[in-house]
């Protein structure tokens, strides 16, 4: 029957060649690779015989597995210790623990297999005579059963004695072996120890050993020559102690005493100083070794210029956070997650910009919520686009803490690892909140300028027709008397006229078009003039207040645009507020300082006169007020507003140097607040021009210069029917020819300011040098030059604006010729 055999074995080289050994002895061999290994294959193969390795990993080594073979049932298997170790005590442990033998390592395989056959047979004898009978005999260390037959005894001696000859002559040959091993050890011993010194004295780190009392230096490594700068057979605690930084020497002794007393390992970094050599810097490790003979061994490592490292990286760290706080942006940092990017880093300059903490704002979902929602699918988008081209510039707004908004300019870089795979975002955040606000001021400045265009193109053909429209309705009502059927169509006509000559004004203003006649006013006087007209256009349930400022509050401005400012603002008060509240005119004398225009407010420093007018309505949101002043933007239903209210105030007031300003919360009400350039208090104010005196007809004689047919028949029939002589021309060339041919006098030069050919002021002009004593009416519907500058010329002529009615034609007419004759225009 074979002998099975188990090894117990976790090196595949040594398990292979002993396997290779006992099968060759007719052995069959299996294998385990660790103690626990053994334990499970032992129960379920059952082998004849156990060899084990001493030294495994694992919490069953060589010991703990014979230990437990022979406690457990298997006590009765034969174990065979292999080991390496040549300390007695190890092997009287492998025999407390029941192992039947030992071979130490290396081994001659022939030996191997004698000690395992001679341990074998004496397990089957001894097996067998224990059967036969229960008394036995110890001879030479083995057990015999005592027979009844002589000759078994007899033969049995024989044997025994034979093996023990065998045994004798085999540990002989041992010896001999072992002597001869000795002296290879011996031999290999001091090449082994040759090289491990050149390996030592190539190992830049100092290797030493000291006693375990610290006072005696064992071993001192060839690298102290470098990194401590004296020999090693020179080197000792007193120079070392000596050495160390004087503010690093306690830390470094107390080291090594406590590596000493606590038998504990050790690590300090200390600063060392050589004899002649400049500042090093020294790790250190202290173990405690040794049973026998305790001591500390020690590695000490110069580290200087790792230290100069970390000291530039502290100090790069220190510049960067140094920079990232100086920067007015805000850097931040995002892990990539497969597609989706995480909040990992941000600095404080949030906090500034937006209002959150730095820890509000890693919340994972913190970015996609405070993006606004008009610009949310766009920024997912965008993140996209990043992790594919790795870089990205967008814009978008982000809210405040406070449910503001600001505007952010986005620069992102991607980050890749080692093997390109996306890492981390790095971006910054710069508040373009005032950029932007700029981009919409000159985009309103271009809407404007687009309007003007537009309605210079349109308004002086369209206000002659609106005057044609206007006098014919005018005349009709005088001609059919109060009480006639038609009486109300001709007004509502009129009406009409009326309300497409004020768009017409609004559009002119918008495009700083319309002419203006600017005279120094007091803004008191105009708002205490206004109190009636203005009590009538809001509705009862809306009280008005006015707070005027004690003293004269002195501008320059048109009187027509200052009150349409205040008419405006007023109407959009009283609908601000539908069910009814407060509305207050206030004014005041105000200085705009530096610090007030150095915000980004567009507006000259300096003495100002605030206009507000404050309502207790519904309030605007931040998005609508960054549309308010745009043209024909309104939040009111379709039909109950134009959208151009608002822009014309923005319109007047930047066209008289100022500024407007709002404050407006949902719920809570608006205030707008106008600034225009104060004027000097000594400065002449001039108020309404006195009603002329009288009726408003006359016997004078008129010439009328208007190319557009219609204008031209109407206002001659109304001044005609007025008693005045009117004289039409369709041009200025055509008004001169009558003007030269005409016998009788010319009082008036009523014309129009723009007509193909000469123009309205050159006819003026040239009817001048040959009628000084003529005055000059100038009727226009647009013109891209103020009033004050024709005034230059010396023509004193007076403005009349289209469209006009019959009264305020007369008069116009009745006052200009009333007027006193202005001094001839001087020669050039």
């Amino acid at each position: 029957m074979t002998t099975r055999v188990l090894i117990v074995e976790d090196s595949p080289t040594q398990a292979e060649a002993l396997r290779s050994v006992l099968e060759a002895a007719g052995y069959a061999v299996t294998h385990a690779v660790n103690g626990e290994d053994g334990l499970a294959r032992l129960e379920r193969e059952h082998p004849n015989v156990v060899i084990s390795d001493v030294v495994m990993p694992g919490a069953v080594d060589g010991y703990e597995l014979c230990h437990q073979i022979k406690a457990g049932g298997h006590r009765d298997t034969p174990v065979m210790l292999l080991t390496s170790l040549t300390d007695p005590m190890d092997i009287i442990r492998g025999l407390e623990c029941g192992a039947d033998n030992f071979v130490t390592k290396p081994y001659d395989p022939e030996h191997l297999i004698e000690r395992l056959d001679v341990l074998l047979a004496t397990r089957r004898a001894r097996k067998r005579h224990r059967v036969q009978t229960g008394v036995q005999i110890v001879f030479m260390g083995r057990e015999f059963s005592i027979s009844s037959e002589r000759e078994q005894i007899l033969d049995l001696l024989v044997t025994t004695f034979e093996e023990a000859v065998r045994q004798n002559r085999q540990l002989r040959r041992r010896e001999e072996e072992l002597t001869e091993a000795q002296t290879q050890i011996a031999r290999y011993a001091r090449s082994l120890e040759a090289r491990i010194e050149t390996i030592l004295s190539s190992v830049p780190d100092v290797l030493f050993s000291v006693s375990a009392d610290g006072r005696d230096v064992r071993y001192v490594s060839q690298a102290a020559q470098f990194v401590f700068g004296c020999a090693p057979e020179a080197f000792s605690l007193d120079y070392w102690r000596d050495h160390v930084h004087p503010e690093d020497r306690p830390a470094a002794w107390d080291s090594l005493q406590r590596a000493v007393q606590s038998r504990n390992p050790q690590e300090i970094e200390y600063r060392f100083l050589p004899r002649a050599r400049e500042e090093r810097w020294i790790l250190q490790n202290l173990i405690p070794a040794g049973n026998g003979a305790p001591r500390i061994d020690g590695i000490a490592r110069d580290i200087t210029d790792r230290k100069r490292v970390e000291e530039a990286l502290r100090a790069a760290e220190s510049r960067l956070q140094q920079v990232v706080a100086a920067t007015p942006a805000v850097i931040y940092v995002l892990k990539v997650d497969g597609q989706d990017l995480r909040p990992a880093w941000v600095n404080d300059n949030i906090t500034r910009l937006l209002g959150y903490q730095v820890e509000e704002a890693l919340a994972p979902t913190w970015w996609s919520e405070c993006v606004h929602a008009d610009d949310r699918e766009a920024a997912i988008a965008d993140t996209k686009r990043l992790l594919a081209r790795g870089s990205l510039t967008s814009e978008y707004r982000l809210r405040r803490k406070d449910g503001g908004y600001r505007w952010v300019l986005n620069e992102q870089r991607l980050l890749l690892d080692e093997r390109g795979a996306p890492r981390e975002v790095v971006g910054a955040w710069i508040d373009i909140t005032e950029r932007k606000s700029l981009e919409g001021q000159l985009l309103r400045a271009q809407k404007m300028e687009v309007v003007g265009q537009l309605a210079g193109g349109l308004a002086h053909d369209f206000n002659n027709l609106l005057t044609v429209i206007l006098a014919s309705a005018e005349a009709i009502a005088e001609q059919l008397g109060e009480g006639h059927p038609v009486q109300p169509d001709a007004d509502m006509i009129r009406r009409a006229a009326l309300d497409a000559a004020s768009l017409t004004r609004q559009l002119l203003t918008l495009g700083r078009k319309q002419v203006t006649q600017p005279k120094v006013l007091d803004m008191n006087i105009v708002v205490g003039g206004m109190d009636r007209l203005l009590r009538r256009v809001i509705r009862e349930d809306v009280a008005l207040r006015t707070v005027l400022a004690e003293g004269p509050c002195i501008v320059r401005a048109d009187l027509g645009q200052l009150e349409q400012v205040i008419t405006n603002l007023v109407i959009n008060a009283s609908d601000a507020m539908p069910e009814g509240g407060q509305l207050t005119i206030e004014t005041s004398e105000v200085d705009l300082d530096a610090l007030y225009v150095g915000r980004g407010v567009p507006v000259e420093p300096g003495p100002h006169i605030m206009l507000a007018i404050s309502d207790s309505g519904t309030g605007m949101d931040a998005e609508t007020q960054a549309h308010l002043f745009e043209p024909f933007f309104t939040t009111k239903q379709p039909g109950k507003g134009t959208g151009l209210g608002l822009a014309t105030v923005y319109s007047i007031a930047k066209q008289n140097g100022g500024h407007i300003w709002v404050y407006s919360e949902l719920g809570r009400g608006t205030t707008v607040k106008v600034y225009l350039p104060r004027v000097a208090a000594q400065s002449p104010v001039e108020r309404a021009a006195p009603q002329p005196v009288g009726g408003l007809g006359g016997t004078e004689t008129v010439l009328l210069a208007e190319d557009e047919a219609t204008v031209r028949r109407a206002v001659s029939r109304i001044l005609a029917d007025r008693g005045y002589t009117v004289v039409a021309a369709a041009s200025g060339d055509e008004a001169l020819r009558i003007a030269e041919t005409r016998d009788g006098p010319i009082h008036l030069l009523l014309t129009d300011m723009i007509m193909p050919g000469m123009s309205g002021v050159d006819l003026a002009r040239r009817l001048r040098k040959q009628w000084p004593s003529i005055r000059v009416l100038c009727v226009s519907g647009y013109t891209g030059e103020s009033l004050e500058g024709r005034s230059a010329l010396g023509l004193g002529a007076s403005l009349l604006q289209k469209p006009f009615t019959i009264e305020s034609l007369t008069r116009a007419v009745r006052a200009a010729l009333d007027a006193p004759v202005s001094p001839p225009e001087p020669e050039s």
